[in-house]
Formats: C-alpha cells, structure tokens, sequence
C-alpha cells in the first residue's frame, strides 16, 4: 500500500508499535516503516499524530523520539482501553434483540457478551515465562484512578445491561498492597452491579480484607496461574510457590464465596505424560471449578 501511494506522490506513515515492536527486537524489521514504538505506544503515538497534523498546516515541530529505546509506558491509562469506539459497539449494544431478550440474542449469536476492563499495567514479579514485564508492560506496576475506572464501569454496564467483567490485568491485585486495597474499597462502595473475573496470584489468599473488599466489589471468579505442579518446573519458572500454597488458596478463596479457575502450563521439559493425571487429581482434590491447560 504504502509503494502503490508513493508512486501516486501520496504520503503514508507507518507505525510498528506495542507488543509486535516489543517481541520483535533484535529482528530485522522492514524499512517500510518509519516509527517503530515498543512497549506501551498509546502517547507516543499521539505524539506523532498531533506532528504530523501540524506539518499539514506548514508548522514544523520536532518529535522528541528516540528509536532505540527499548520501552515505552504510560503515564496515565484511564481512558484505555474504551470499548465504546470498537466497531460495532453502538449498532450491538443499540440493537432491539440485544437490549430487550439477551440471552435470545446470545443464543441467537452464539457469543456471551462481556466487558473488557483494565485496572493495572505492569507486573513486578518476574516468572520466565511471562512476556508482561519484558514486552508488554514491564515491571513497574501502575493502577488506573480508582474514579475513572468508577465512571467507566457505570457507564459501560447501565448502556449494555451486561454484568460480566473480564479484567484484563495480568496481576489484577497485590496483597497488603495499599493501592489495591483502596481501589477494590472505592469500587465496593459505589454499587457497581457486575460479575467480575480477576487474574491474581495464589499468595493473594494471605491478605484477608483484600479479598472481603474484592468480594463486595463484585468479584466472583479468581483466576490463579498454577502454571505447574512439578517441582523442577515451578523452579524454572521461578514461580515462588508450592502444593500447599495453591491448595491452601483454593481453600481459601472459597471460604470467600468465589469460584476458581486455575491456570496450568504443560509440555515443559522437566515434565512427562504424568502431568495430565496429577492436574486431574489436584482438580478433584481442591474442588477447581473451571481449568484450562496450555502448552508452553
């Protein structure tokens, strides 16, 4: 497209930017783009935006852009990501099957609609096997305004009439972590009518009021990255974890009234056909509502 254009003397930029710029690094990437952004690109790239609409206007401004950085992050995400400009939001959510008979229209579409959200960018663990701190968004952990987040919630679940909330954060809360625990009290008091699903890690069951504020926020699943149950391969990982600590969680978030959907990660060389049998024993034994196995 961008050859076709410059033979017809139009000009186009193209930008590789966020986990593709990220995972592509030490790549040869084609010369046909002319900013490639890694990490978290959102403000760079509306940088780059309001330039090049100046440079329309005959007003030239540098970019204060520098190429071989390895990451970008924002400084703020409370508007990302909105849903409501995804194509085909209006015409769905405006739609006369879909406001007045949902679970027709589910049916009918073959689809359970739910909202994405994202509270948090960032992981400060460092397991070997997760792209997040390296490529997507890095180690420092950053939690969107509790207000916005509010806002964004209310808005989105009294316009569609739908309850269920993915949050998309790798690490949706961090015990004792004073952060977390007045966002989850914020969302707890402002009556948000959802059915939230979280990703948290396991050790999060040691932090008693965390999960009460979560639980009356309207959190009902709790996501837990098992990821493995052989020793060696927990080592690798460097996943700080063991068979009673993810059997004790389990426990644990149960007594709180949320369902468990436990994460598990096979074909790793320290592991054999065995894995299959001891992750069907560990469901039985902890009583795991909802599993998915991965291969690595």
């Amino acid at each position: 497209i961008k050859t076709e254009a410059n033979r017809l003397n139009r000009r186009i930029y193209a930008v590789l930017g966020g986990e593709h710029a990220s995972m592509s690094a030490g790549n040869r990437i084609s010369s046909v783009f002319d900013y490639i952004l890694p990490g978290e690109s959102e403000e760079i790239f509306l940088d780059i935006l309001n330039i090049l609409q100046l440079e329309s206007m005959g007003i030239h401004k540098e970019l204060n852009y520098n190429p071989s950085k390895n990451f970008n992050q924002c400084k703020s995400f409370n508007n990302i990501p909105d849903i409501s400009i995804v194509q085909g939001y209006e015409n769905t959510v405006q739609n006369w099957l879909f406001k007045y008979f949902p679970l027709i229209w589910t049916v009918k579409q073959k689809q359970l609609p739910f909202i994405s959200f994202q509270g948090t960018r960032g992981c400060p663990y460092n397991c070997s096997f997760c792209p997040t701190p390296k490529y997507l968004h890095g180690r420092q952990y950053r939690r969107r305004d509790a207000n916005s987040a509010v806002k964004y919630l209310k808005e989105h679940i009294t316009k569609t009439g739908i309850k269920r909330v993915i949050f998309e954060d790798p690490t949706s809360a961090i015990p004792f972590d004073e952060e977390s625990h007045a966002f989850f009290d914020n969302l707890s008091k402002n009556s948000i009518s959802m059915k939230a699903t979280l990703l948290v890690r396991p050790d999060l069951y040691k932090d008693k009021k965390l999960l009460e504020l979560m639980r009356k926020s309207g959190v009902l699943n709790l996501s837990i990255g098992i990821e493995s149950l052989n020793d060696d391969t927990r080592k690798v990982f460097r996943k700080k974890t063991s068979h009673y600590i993810l059997s004790k969680s389990i426990e644990e978030f149960h007594k709180f009234g949320f369902s468990v959907t436990g994460l598990f990660i096979v074909g790793y060389d320290t592991e054999n056909i065995d894995s299959f049998r001891y992750i069907k024993e560990f469901i039985n034994e902890t009583g795991l509502e909802k599993w998915r196995v991965s291969p690595l």
